[in-house]
């Protein structure tokens, strides 16, 4: 009975260690896991940031172009108003130049 109880409890043990080690090996895995997300949440916060700043650049061209046309039309109807003082008031537009970074 004595041989008994010691040998479950041998088994036990290197039942127990083999167990803590494939948690160990679990463990690590997580860590890495979260560390890997971290990163890709970090990539993700700059890429947000780059698209709201480019919506902010777009916005603001929409914007005065939408104004642009605007006074345009409210210009168009006046009476009196001829392609000679149209293009006084809105001369033509010229080609925008490239900038360092293409924009």
């Amino acid at each position: 009975m004595l041989a008994a109880y010691f040998s479950w409890r041998a088994s036990s043990r290197a039942t127990d260690v083999n167990a803590r080690a494939a948690e160990l090996g679990w463990v690590k895995e997580m860590r890495q896991d979260a560390h890997d997300a971290r990163e890709e949440v970090d990539q993700l916060r700059q890429q947000v940031r780059e698209l709201r700043r480019q919506l902010d650049a777009v916005t603001r061209e929409a914007d005065h172009w939408i104004a642009e046309h605007q006074a345009m039309r409210r210009h168009v109807y006046r009476p009196g108003m001829t392609l000679d003082r149209l293009r006084e008031l809105f001369p033509p537009i010229e080609p925008p130049t490239a900038t360092a970074n293409g924009r």
